[in-house]
């Protein structure tokens, strides 16, 4: 599941910034016959984390969040974005 939202208030420490984010995440139910009896929802916060640490350092815009990008394409343009220096 690919939960959305923008960044409106203070969250994981980070204040505010007023940009879209998303994160990646499941939702796993157990049932009881045809009855939901318990319910789980995973989220990526340390991906969440990053992303908000990523706008932080570049204070620039986000990649369009209105269509689904492959992990792998997001980072890919993370790290063109903002290369680990070693």
């Amino acid at each position: 599941m690919r939960f959305s939202g923008r960044h409106v208030d203070l969250f994981l420490g980070f204040p505010p910034t007023g940009k879209p984010v998303y994160w990646l995440g499941a939702a796993l139910f157990q049932f009881d016959g045809t009855a939901i009896s318990q319910h789980r929802v995973l989220g990526d916060l340390l991906g969440l984390e990053a992303l908000l640490k990523a706008i932080r350092r570049r204070n620039t815009q986000m990649p369009p969040t209105r269509h689904v990008m492959p992990v792998g394409a997001w980072l890919n343009w993370r790290r063109k974005a903002d290369p680990i220096k070693h």
